[in-house]
Order: C-alpha cells, then sequence, then structure tokens
C-alpha cells in the first residue's frame, strides 16, 4: 500500500460512529466554491479569500497555495475545479481572459489556456470529468447558458448552444463520454428550475423536470450511488426550501422539501446515505437530517455551503471553509468564522414610495468590478420584470431603471451579483 494511502486511511479510518458535527479542516475569509478529494490524500481546493487554489497531500490536514491571484494576474474569482486523474487539475474561474487554467503536474506548474477556449465562454459554472481526456464546463449563473467539451485534456473545445433549454447554467454532471446533465434556469421565464439530459453528448437533450416557481434555480448536481441522484433549488425568496431527486438512476424525479424551512439561496443538498443529509447555501448555518429527511434540524456551526463530495462513508463540504463528516478522526473541532463583510451594497434607491411607470434609481456600492442584473419581483419571489445584464465599476454607481406599468402593492427589487445577492422593498402607487 502506497504511504499516502496508508495515511489516509489512519486520519479517517472506516469504522467508528460518525460525527456529531462538522470537522472544519481549512478557514477561508470567503467561500470556497469548489473542490476535489482524491482517494490517496491529494485534494485541492478554489479558495476565494484570498483568491488562490491550495492543495493538500494528507487528506485535508494540511494544505499550501499552489496558484494565487497574483499568478493569475488579478484576482479572478475561481467558480469550479476538477482533476482528471492524480496529475491533471482545471481551475474555472469568472473572469474574462483569465477563464480557464491547467495543470499538468498536481498543480506544481499551470497555464492559462483561456485560448483555446471559443470566443463567448468567459465564465464556468461547473465542470465535469469523464476517463482521462475528455471534460465539459458550463456557464452561467449570470445570464448566459452554454456547454463546452473537450476530448483531448482541454487543447481544443467544442462550443453547444443552450440557450433554446436554459436561462442560465449552473452545474453539471457527465456518467460517460455521452450520457450527462446540466442544471439552471429554464429558458421559458414562466418556469424556474430545469435539469436537462443528453444521451448524445450535448447533440440531444431531454428535459428531466422543471419547476413551476418563476425564481427557482437547480444550483448543484449530488450524487449519492449510481440510483440515487439529488439537485438543490435556489430562490432568493423566504419560501420553503426544496430539492428535487431521483432513486431510479434519473429516470423519474420527484421534489421534496427541507421540512418547513425557508431559508433564501439554498444551494446544496447531499445525502451521505439513505439516512443523513446536509443542506446548506449562502444563509447563516446549515440544515442537517438524521431520519432520511422526516426531520430537518438547524445548526449555527457552520455556513455558506456550495460543493459537497462524498467518499465511501465520508463527506466533504466546502463553503466558508471546507469541513469533514464521517467516521470518527483525530481533528480538532475549530470555531466558525463570523460572516464576512457584504463586498457589494444597495446604498440608495429612490424616489420611494413611486409611480408605476417612473423611473428607479439605484445606488450601488460595488467593492470591485461586477456584473449586476436587477429584477422586480413581488413577496412571493414571483418575477415581474427583469433588466438586461449591466456592469459596474468599484465604488459608488448609479442606475436607471425603467419601471414597467404594474399594479399598486409591495414589491422587492433583487440584485445579483456572481457571488451575492441583496434585494431592498419597494412601495409601488
Amino acid at each position: 500500500m502506497q504511504i499516502k494511502h496508508l495515511l489516509l486511511l489512519l486520519l479517517f479510518p472506516l469504522g467508528g460512529l460518525a460525527q456529531n458535527v462538522l470537522v472544519p479542516l481549512y478557514q477561508s475569509g470567503r467561500r470556497i466554491d469548489d473542490f476535489v478529494m482524491r482517494n490517496n490524500g491529494l485534494g485541492f481546493l478554489a479558495s476565494n479569500d484570498p483568491y488562490q487554489v491550495m492543495r493538500t497531500t494528507d487528506g485535508g490536514l494540511n494544505f499550501t497555495a499552489v496558484l494565487t491571484g497574483a499568478n493569475m494576474g488579478g484576482e479572478p474569482y475561481l467558480r469550479s475545479l476538477r482533476t482528471m486523474g492524480d496529475s491533471v487539475v482545471f481551475v474555472g474561474t469568472l473572469t474574462n481572459s483569465h477563464t480557464l487554467y491547467r495543470s499538468l503536474d498536481a498543480g506544481t506548474t499551470w497555464q492559462n489556456i483561456t485560448p483555446n477556449l471559443p470566443d463567448s465562454v468567459h465564465a464556468l459554472c461547473g465542470m465535469s470529468v469523464v476517463g482521462d481526456s475528455v471534460i465539459y464546463g458550463t456557464g452561467r449563473f449570470f445570464g448566459d447558458a452554454y456547454l463546452i467539451r473537450s476530448s483531448d485534456s482541454g487543447a481544443t473545445w467544442r462550443y453547444i448552444d443552450m440557450k433554446p433549454w436554459a436561462s442560465n447554467l449552473i452545474d453539471v454532471h457527465f456518467f460517460t463520454s455521452r450520457h450527462g446533465y446540466v442544471v439552471g434556469r429554464a429558458a421559458n421565464p414562466n418556469q424556474g428550475a430545469v435539469l436537462l439530459e443528453t444521451r448524445t453528448g450535448g447533440l440531444s437533450w431531454t428535459v428531466k423536470w422543471t419547476s413551476n416557481v418563476a425564481g427557482d434555480r437547480a444550483w448543484k448536481f449530488f450524487m449519492r450511488d449510481p440510483a440515487n441522484f439529488y439537485v438543490s433549488i435556489e430562490n432568493s425568496q423566504n419560501i420553503p426550501n426544496r430539492y428535487f431527486f431521483s432513486t431510479d438512476s434519473g429516470n423519474t424525479w420527484q421534489v421534496d422539501t427541507l421540512g418547513s424551512w425557508n431559508l433564501p439561496m439554498l444551494q446544496s443538498v447531499a445525502f451521505i446515505n439513505a439516512d443523513t443529509a446536509f443542506a446548506g447555501g449562502h444563509f447563516q448555518g446549515y440544515l442537517y437530517t438524521y431520519d432520511g429527511g422526516a426531520n430537518w434540524q438547524y445548526s449555527l456551526q457552520y455556513q455558506g455551503f456550495n460543493r459537497m463530495q462524498k467518499m465511501g462513508d465520508r463527506m466533504f463540504i466546502a463553503g466558508r471553509g471546507f469541513s469533514y463528516f464521517g467516521p470518527a478522526s483525530s481533528i480538532a473541532v475549530k470555531p466558525p468564522l463570523a460572516p464576512p463583510p457584504a463586498l457589494h451594497q444597495l446604498k440608495r434607491v429612490y424616489p420611494q414610495p413611486l409611480v408605476s411607470g417612473e423611473t428607479l434609481r439605484v445606488e450601488f456600492m460595488a467593492g470591485h468590478f461586477t456584473n449586476v442584473g436587477f429584477a422586480l419581483t413581488d413577496l412571493m419571489g414571483r418575477t415581474v420584470h427583469e433588466w438586461p445584464n449591466m456592469q459596474a465599476e468599484e465604488g459608488k454607481n448609479t442606475f436607471s431603471l425603467q419601471l414597467p406599468s404594474v399594479s399598486a402593492g409591495t414589491y422587492l427589487l433583487q440584485a445579483y451579483t456572481d457571488i451575492e445577492h441583496l434585494q431592498h422593498k419597494l412601495l409601488i402607487r
């Protein structure tokens, strides 16, 4: 047995009782959007405070920065990360001209391979690797829907336009080079979350499931085993938290709620077995169940869930830090971090109240250059009107939004960036 395999078994024995709490392995000032852990103890984190890729060779006990923002020519937001075997690593970002990086030596050296991508690809929200040469990428949360594929380890790529089926895409999971899923928001504005399946490598698609809630997005795809799949549903409003799942390898799908919880911006739901599951998102804390979802409980220990990965009887979780759940280990529990300050702010929205059809002015304070989108919703989260995506420079920005003619009442102005969600109540006369 190799030393790395032996070390990992010593750190995470296969026997023993499950932890009652999550064990933090690495703490980050902001969210870790993606990661990969491998059975030999090798792993990588895409961290965003500071902007860097972290590598572990001992199953998560120690991490070292192997790619930093300075090496990438700035501070691109790191959104997705996948490995191809133990040597090839891909990191996708939300930044034009710095969208995709690749390492061929397990993270020791890196190359910006963005020039290899199709011209219209400027962000990668999700990636999926099949075998030793095929990789898919998709995006983006912020107003685009495409799938790209490489069959030569990232040297060349094919672009597949997904806008006939989706207005944006968040995640992708392929089982073989031809069979896989993408998830996001439906192209039909009267629908919400969408799950699309292909068995032709992206040449044709089948809509497997959609929600009827306009504010929904399908966020993360999680596979517990070859029969059981789970997809989280994100919604910015305080409505019942939901996810959809399949117990027959994706042939049929059904939706379930997380008890009576209605925490906004749920982004990740994952079952480690038939009884134990975790759920979290941009809200403080997380939800968990030990009885197969009959009862969900709330913990403030951890926050910011995004990606989860099952490895045997262990679960690794990325959010505001990197944590572990599973058989008892010798790693001491560390205290949770305080929530980070907001990067962007809605400083002022005026006039208030305002008249249907007049111009609304929004003062938006940006912590750095960012895309921003605005939507008008009712109090149930149903979209009334959306404006084209805009760009905000660092500092104070003032946007003028022409309101549509709507019935008098109370609404919410939603502001979305690549990494945050803000909202402001509006009274329309």
